[in-house]
């Protein structure tokens, strides 16, 4: 067995024994439509999937609307200016031209002109996902991005450790951040604070540890800050590597089941209401 046949063996176990923990307690996967707030459709060196591949997938797996953002943006606008039938694609705009940028856009000027010239080629809702941590997070280049986006109303999405979010608060007071993957594991206490702090934050939930325990079911401690900030969560694929496309309906089908375990109304706003709210769309 490949070591990607492994993985996606192992993820599916994963989802088989939420579903099995779920029928347990008497709870049904959550049924009702899914907003992707985290969906790339990397071009370098070519899509995973055609667009019409991608439009199947999208509707076995019950996905409604995407926020979209891809290296380079091309496969973003092309998906906009084509969105698969029955899918509203949000457009986000990367600051990166090709995979080397990725190390380096937040202290390159030549990115500022770059992102600028890009916000005309379509209609862009958000900046991001970036990538930027600590100090790196207080370069000309972020302040002056991530007052752009205030300014013209973008939601900027911070792929980012605790010190850099709060450098970018402080660059864009008020600004309407995403942040990717919850810190993957920053404390779930830690997490509270900050969204407390910060009423324009929502917490994307890729990849982000602790959600469930072994046996499927959400811990104690993300029950609590759902019930507690039920607006501000949001849920995503990361479809980063061709791994992630391969794996699309198994992740999907994952959240689907600790969803059913939240009160329905706050189980549809995590699965498709906030981000809807979050990019108007």
């Amino acid at each position: 067995m490949t070591s990607a046949a492994l993985h996606r063996a192992i993820a599916g176990l994963a989802t088989l024994l939420a579903l099995a923990g779920q029928a347990a307690a008497g709870d049904a996967p959550y049924a009702l439509p899914i907003f992707d707030a985290h969906l790339h459709y990397n071009q370098e060196p070519e899509p995973r999937l055609p667009a019409p591949g991608v439009a199947d997938l999208l509707r076995r797996a019950g996905v409604t609307a995407i926020l979209a953002n891809s290296r380079p943006n091309d496969g973003t606008r092309a998906l906009a200016a084509a969105p698969p039938v029955g899918v509203t694609v949000v457009p986000f705009l990367r600051p990166y031209r090709n995979r080397g940028d990725v190390q380096t856009w937040f202290r390159d000027p030549s990115i500022v002109p770059f992102v600028e010239e890009e916000l005309l080629r379509a209609p862009y809702r958000g900046l991001g996902e970036f990538h930027v941590f600590g100090a790196g997070a207080t370069t000309d280049v972020v302040k002056t991005l991530a007052r752009l986006a205030g300014q013209r109303g973008l939601v900027l999405f911070a792929h980012c450790d605790e010190e850099a979010l709060e450098h970018l608060f402080d660059h864009a007071p008020g600004a309407r951040i995403l942040w990717a993957h919850t810190g993957f594991d920053v404390p779930e206490g830690r997490v509270a604070q900050l969204l407390a702090r910060h009423p324009s934050l929502v917490a994307e939930l890729s990849y982000r540890s602790g959600i469930t325990g072994t046996d499927g079911r959400l811990t104690d401690a993300w029950r609590d800050l759902f019930l507690r900030f039920p607006d501000r969560f949001v849920v995503g694929s990361d479809t980063w590597i061709d791994q992630r496309w391969d794996d699309y309906e198994t992740i999907i089908a994952g959240y689907r089941a600790w969803l059913g375990q939240l009160p329905p109304d706050i189980a549809r706003r995590i699965a498709h209401d906030n981000a809807k709210a979050l990019t108007g769309r």
